[in-house]
């Protein structure tokens, strides 16, 4: 959201407070805040801001001659509905500082727009009509960097203002035509298999796409979650990332492959509040986002995993998301190499099977383990919303094939040839999944639906006892599967259960 701070100045007092006004509006989040001298100001800018603070200093109780004279003609930017400030300096208190904001507001009023005045609702500091700055040099503590934190905090408070007054606005100015390139998998919907189960949650939610990172499309799904479709760029497919605001912090659950700015896109979303990241398993269309932020929860094998790829050069894992990305198939290009997140490492935040990671008050989030498809691999439960995001683990079949698959202890790329080993492959083992998915089966009354991370975002929690119905199944005979499906590793063998399959690779080695 763009914000003007206009200023007259003479010996360069006005313009420090314009520009602490400008660091304060800044702290904001989502805010982009300028400063103009006034024989200087980007009408343009000034035209797409949702609010102008205009100030100058005092010439004898009134406002400098050039502050005037531009005030004569200002109207012609643009200025009305928008929110608008003031503030002034004098060289001694009492010179009349006061009057001078009293004249700017008043031709505010007369261009439109509307008037901040914060009064006593903030607490202290009051600042009642605006910010003054005294520099003389004849009384104690007239110096201006003395005032610096009360235009800071006015800034601060002036941009709060404006984003509670337009941020719907500013939401709709920012939303442009989904991209929208050809999914991984077509998945039906199961009311209609005329049209694609995408579309038929665009027509129960409805959707968005924004500017800030035009490769997401949002979701709002309840009050305070919202799923995020990333578009993918191989025949993966697109991803869903879960975005789950707090009272005090917001959980975006997995972040995609590190394309555009998804970070931005969910603190605009959860209105500047802080947002944390996890991922459910290391694997790179869940995981490249992780560089945009300083901290990534996961599992604590997972972060072992996802540590190991920290230690390579900025080069080697550029190359290493090129291989993860063109491994499966045709690369999508729908992006160029400056919508890739730059590289920046990140610190791991250990979490162990059950911990919980809280969004303020007595919000909380539970890690639960599961291993299997990774041995890191974890779901999400959010106690309040009832939702279970279940990344890579759960999945309702929508098309066959679509499950949970099940990489074994010996990983086989083909026939022949094992994938090398990697860290806590033990976890990898359909018997440790097993007794993982047996002890989440006996909690399908703590969720309501359960949100997946590649196919149904509005699963029913019955899908969790039918994939558990589906390991026991394959652990008592894993050659009595019920279809097969061709895969980047071979040949996927199928265990079907009610609205859940595995997919695993090999039935001879599966148990050894």
């Amino acid at each position: 959201m763009k914000l003007a701070v206009i200023y007259d100045s003479k010996s360069g007092n006005t313009l420090k407070a314009a520009e602490w006004i400008a660091e304060g509006m800044n702290r904001q989040k989502g805010a982009e805040a300028e400063i103009f001298f006034i024989n200087e100001v980007n009408e343009e800018f000034v035209k797409e801001a949702k609010g102008v603070v205009i100030g100058g200093p005092t010439y004898a109780s009134l406002m400098s001659p050039a502050l005037r004279e531009w005030l004569m003609s200002a109207g012609k930017i643009g200025l009305a509905g928008k929110l608008g400030g003031a503030f002034a300096t004098e060289q001694y208190t009492h010179g009349g500082a006061e009057l001078v904001i009293q004249s700017i507001l008043m031709n505010e009023l007369v261009f439109g727009m509307l008037i901040f005045s914060g009064g006593g609702s903030f607490g202290r500091p009051v600042i009642h009509i605006g910010p003054v700055g005294v520099n003389g040099n004849t009384e104690k503590h007239n110096d201006m960097k003395y005032y610096r934190d009360y235009f800071m905090i006015y800034g601060e408070r002036f941009a709060s203002k404006a984003w509670e007054l337009f941020k719907e606005e500013e939401k709709r100015d920012h939303k442009i035509a989904p991209i929208s390139p050809p999914q991984g998998h077509y998945i039906p919907s199961r009311e209609n298999p005329d049209i694609t189960y995408l579309d038929s949650l665009r027509a129960k939610y409805g959707s968005e796409v924004y500017d800030i990172d035009p490769f997401i499309e949002v979701f709002k799904t309840s009050d305070n979650s919202w799923a995020l479709r990333a578009a993918g760029p191989n025949a993966v497919g697109d991803n869903w990332c879960y975005l789950v605001e707090g009272p005090e912090k917001a959980l975006l659950i997995d972040n995609a492959y590190g394309i555009g700015d998804l970070k931005g896109l969910c603190e605009m979303l959860v209105e500047g509040k802080e947002v944390l990241t996890a991922v459910t398993h290391n694997h790179g269309d869940h995981s490249y986002g992780s560089l945009q932020w300083d901290e990534v929860y996961c599992h604590d094998y997972c972060a072992d995993i996802l540590e190991e790829s920290l230690r390579l050069t900025e080069d080697e894992y550029r190359k290493k998301w090129d291989e993860f990305i063109d491994f499966f198939g045709t690369r999508r290009q729908f992006f160029t190499e400056e919508d890739l997140v730059p590289y920046k490492p990140f610190k791991c935040i250990h979490l162990e099977d059950h911990d919980m990671i809280n969004l303020g008050e007595d919000y909380n989030i539970e890690l639960i383990h599961t291993g299997g498809h990774a041995p890191g691999l974890a779901v999400f439960l959010d106690k309040k919303g009832r939702v279970l995001y279940t990344g890579d683990a759960i999945f309702e079949s929508l098309v066959p094939g679509l499950g949970i698959g099940i990489n074994g202890r010996r990983r086989k790329m083909d026939a022949d040839k094992l994938l090398p080993p990697m860290l806590h492959e033990e976890c990898l083992d359909v018997r440790y999944f097993a007794s993982q998915l047996r002890a989440l089966a006996k909690r399908v009354n703590e969720f309501d639906r359960c949100a997946d991370g590649h196919g149904a975002i509005d699963s029913l929690p019955r899908v969790v006892t039918d994939l558990n119905e589906a390991i026991e199944a394959v652990l008592k005979d894993p050659h009595a599967y019920t279809d097969t499906v061709k895969t980047s590793f071979g040949t996927g063998y199928i265990m079907q259960r009610g609205i859940a399959n595995c997919r695993y690779n090999d039935p001879d080695t599966l148990l050894d």
